[in-house]
């Protein structure tokens, strides 16, 4: 059957990024079952982009460790099964292209400024966090 509070905590993890999308000026549809392979649509002007949320609410250490596969098979995905990771941490999302996963099973985020190596972050996500303007068409203003 599958473990019913994650299933919920991966819904929740889907409507904050929907409300988080809309209040930024997107609009969000959610494909019928749970047969495709991403959680839902994010549709900036004539831009669609089909979006695999991704959430974690634990700290293993000083980050958020988020499984970047499916299901429980842990197989990866590719670019054909989403245009966007969605990485939701209790303090931010990261929008993450398809392409930069690069078959990667898990990602790892710290808070901004948490771990430093000579003087700069050592998180590689952190140019991903909440970058909404990724799926915006280029010339689209911004919205708060």
């Amino acid at each position: 059957m599958g473990d019913k509070g994650n299933k919920r905590g991966g819904e929740l993890a889907e409507l904050k990024v929907a409300a988080k999308a809309t209040e930024v000026g997107a609009q969000v549809s959610f494909p019928h079952g749970d047969s495709a392979t991403y959680d839902l649509v994010i549709e900036f002007g004539n831009r669609v982009s089909r979006v695999q949320v991704k959430s974690a609410t634990y700290q293993d250490g000083n980050s958020y460790k988020v499984a970047v596969a499916r299901g429980g098979k842990k197989s990866d995905y590719s670019q054909a099964d989403f245009d966007v990771l969605a990485v939701i941490v209790p303090y931010a999302i990261y929008l993450i292209p398809a392409a930069q996963l690069r078959h990667r099973k898990q990602v790892r985020v710290w808070r901004p400024g948490e771990v430093k190596v000579d003087g700069r972050s050592v998180c590689e996500w952190e140019g991903f966090r909440e970058a909404w303007h990724l799926m915006r068409p280029s010339g689209t203003p911004r919205q708060k």
